[in-house]
């Protein structure tokens, strides 16, 4: 196992554990209340790591960060709060690794002399897709006896996916200009949390003279503890995962997270266990362990570094 799984695993970990932490304590927070809290501690804590300072050049790929990251968060806040966390992993990851894997054969065309993924980690991509897909279904029949809000959701969760993929190759150019993790996590956040507040608004999540409404202290509490495990520690391994290994990979590793949202959620009462989810989530732990056991009998060369 390399680094880069290791951190991927345990940021999957994080994110897993925040998750179910999340559909478990904060059922009665609004998304956007979550996200508008969580993102500014987040950013809140590494403008003061970063010292406030905006590296130089990049400038695009810092614009580009903001955009994805409102994307993919929004979305799959607004997923999770109507699917369980375990489908919201699973579709996420499932057109995660999609887009990552035509991602790589966009690059294979514009670069001829790159490497392109092998048969191996095709199969692999073949049943992460294959094991995700079964969730679908489920959750499509809890639409129908439930409202619009699950179809969207569905939705949402799929753009979350494609959303994290697509943000590897800034936070790429972002690392080859110098940019340190502290200060892209400083500077990433600014369209999420003018969105989130947009979006609170709407909901009616201010005062009467238009100021924010806060949570209650304990629920505050709660949320800058999911936001510092499920969000904040999550999103810096990631930082330093994405420098060691290529996108479709780091794509992979994060195939665990619908299996440990699955083990956790089994703990909580807010969850129902789910014999094809089960099933969806074995079937995606098995290429992931194929893909680990593959990578040890045929070490691979260190990624090459972002252009």
């Amino acid at each position: 196992m390399t680094s880069a799984h290791a951190l991927s695993f345990l940021a999957v970990l994080l994110q897993s554990t925040g998750k179910v932490m999340y559909g478990t304590f904060l059922a009665a927070i609004a998304p956007a209340q979550f996200l508008l809290i969580s993102f500014c501690v987040v950013a809140g804590v590494f403008l003061v790591v970063a010292r406030g300072r905006l590296p130089p050049g990049s400038r695009a790929a810092i614009v580009s960060v903001n955009v994805w990251t409102a994307v993919a968060f929004i979305c799959f806040f607004y997923a999770l709060k109507h699917l369980s966390p375990a489908a919201v992993g699973a579709i996420e990851i499932g057109i995660a690794v999609l887009v990552a894997v035509a991602a790589a054969a966009w690059q294979r065309r514009k670069r001829p002399a790159g490497r392109r993924p092998g048969a191996t980690k095709l199969v692999v991509c073949a049943g992460i897709v294959g094991g995700c897909a079964l969730l679908v279904p489920v959750e499509l029949e809890r639409a129908a006896a439930a409202s619009w809000h699950t179809v969207f959701a569905l939705v949402a969760a799929a753009i979350a996916g494609a959303a994290s993929t697509l943000i590897i190759g800034s936070f790429r150019k972002l690392a080859a200009s110098g940019w340190r993790p502290a200060s892209i996590l400083a500077h990433r956040f600014y369209l999420t949390i003018a969105v989130a507040l947009v979006w609170l608004s709407f909901e009616g999540g201010t005062g009467s003279a238009g100021s924010l409404a806060f949570p209650a202290p304990t629920d505050m509490l709660t949320i800058v503890a999911v936001a510092a495990i499920g969000v904040m520690l999550p999103l810096l391994l990631l930082q330093f995962a994405v420098r060691k290994t290529d996108g479709l990979t780091l794509m992979i590793c994060m195939a665990l997270q619908p299996v440990l949202s699955f083990m956790l959620s089994m703990l909580s009462p807010a969850y129902q266990w789910q014999p094809v989810t089960l099933a969806g989530t074995l079937i995606v732990a098995g290429a992931l362990l194929f893909d680990v056991f593959a990578g040890r009998r045929k070490p691979t060369p260190e990624p090459v570094s972002a252009s």
